[in-house]
């Protein structure tokens, strides 16, 4: 039993994605297929209740999980052909890579077996960091170091980071909790980040010469919070972000989306990443690395640690 099945107040659910399949479930929740992003939308019988009533927290709710047809459904459905598009690339597109990074010192990859423990075995293996250097060189520009700390060292991290005290920040750009770490907090982490040797073996993964200074901050963000569209400004040489949320999936929300904005469609999204338990995200920011951190769904947590390097210490 498929579409517009809810005939008390069946105005209310025109206000859907038209291209979303309804199934309406026993409890009296809502199924909802979407055929563009792949998904099955399960929508509770209070959710439902509300949306009917006209309550303001259960339209919050449905527009969090973006089947709506409001702005971000026009943004879904210009994504979706864009991504399509790129399928269709012309042959004079089509050449080798090239290193357009100032020039870097030859690197001894095999010098990632000197790294602490914190870091995986995996990526203790210098040939994986060499892989990644030629993919910047064939033009990659975000770098995902995926289980790069090793899984026991990361829960540390995280169980460390929750019980760090955090502020709320309500801006134009920020909706999300923050803590500014400094001091000896996270020292084993922060440590790793300006040693010489980690930033000699990623310099060629970025593209830059990566000083040992360092800003970060411990990201906490609940159920609606998000980042605002924002390049990371010309003062940083480096930006990483480590993940620390367990199980993390497409359906929690909260990903960093790196893409451009338009004036016609806001922001076309090119790529995503989700802040999965011991990854590491590394790139260069620049004018136009633009990337926005989309809604947290559902109620879970994202935790999250940010840094810089910015040769300022």
């Amino acid at each position: 039993m498929l579409l517009g099945m809810y005939r008390p107040t069946d105005a209310c659910w025109t206000e859907l994605r038209p291209e979303l399949l309804r199934r309406p479930r026993a409890d009296g929740g809502l199924e909802l297929l979407d055929p563009i992003a792949q998904r099955i939308v399960e929508v509770t019988a209070a959710v439902v209740a509300g949306f009917q009533d006209g309550d303001p927290q259960a339209r919050l709710t449905l527009s969090l999980q973006m089947v709506l047809d409001d702005e971000t459904a026009e943004q879904l459905r210009d994504n979706a052909w864009a991504a399509k598009s790129q399928l269709r690339v012309p042959p004079a597109a089509i050449g080798p890579g090239h290193d357009a990074a100032p020039h870097l010192d030859d690197v001894n990859f095999d010098d990632a077996a000197q790294l602490p423990r914190l870091v995986s075995a995996w990526w203790r293996d210098g040939e994986q960091l060499r892989r990644l250097t030629e993919e910047r060189r064939a033009g990659r520009r975000y770098h995902v170091l995926r289980g790069f700390f090793d899984m026991d060292a990361a829960r540390s991290i995280r169980d460390a980071v929750s019980a760090l005290a955090f502020s709320r920040m309500e801006t134009d750009l920020l909706t999300c909790e923050r803590h500014l770490v400094a001091g000896d907090e996270l020292s084993e982490l922060v440590g790793l980040m300006q040693s010489d040797l980690l930033r000699r073996l990623l310099s060629p993964i970025v593209g830059r010469v990566l000083p040992a200074g360092t800003v970060v901050n411990a990201w906490r963000l609940s159920q609606g919070d998000s980042f605002g569209i924002h390049p990371d400004g010309p003062r940083y040489q480096g930006t990483f972000s480590v993940g620390l949320c367990d199980r993390w999936t497409a359906r929690d929300g909260g990903a960093i989306a790196f893409g451009e904005p338009t004036s016609e469609h806001g922001f076309i999204v090119a790529e995503r990443w989700l802040p999965q338990l011991g990854d590491l995200l590394v790139f260069a920011p620049d004018h136009d690395t633009w990337h926005a951190v989309e809604p947290v769904m559902g109620d879970r947590t994202r935790l999250t640690l940010t840094g810089f390097w910015t040769g300022e210490s």
